[in-house]
């Protein structure tokens, strides 16, 4: 997963690897395959890429990739897919289920 050019911040560049490496132990534990990941960071890299959600973006860049590896997994697997609950626990709470749900619909 290249990084997107487009995005102008030095450290998207670290929290990017090391949010990918999270999703990757994430799908790997849960059985879910690895493609999952491929889409919810090109989702996230999408959103990041953004220039009118430029600060959004970097003040809440681990909810959003948090988000787009619950959806592209909703989108894989919807009968297996956590919940916003479940989420919220994966993420040790730093994170509600209503903040989830919510950035679902941005």
């Amino acid at each position: 997963c290249p990084p997107n050019p487009s995005v102008p911040l030095e450290e998207y560049a670290v929290d990017r690897r090391l949010m990918i490496s999270w999703c990757r132990r994430l799908v790997s534990e849960c059985g879910f395959g690895d493609e999952i990941v491929h889409t919810a960071v090109s989702h996230a890299d999408r959103f990041m890429s953004s220039p009118s959600l430029y600060e959004y973006a970097k003040a809440h860049y681990q909810l959003i990739v948090i988000t787009c590896l619950y959806v592209a997994i909703k989108m894989d697997s919807p009968s297996g897919a956590p919940t916003s609950s479940d989420v919220s626990h994966i993420c040790r709470g730093a994170y509600t289920a209503e903040e989830v749900d919510s950035e679902e619909l941005c």
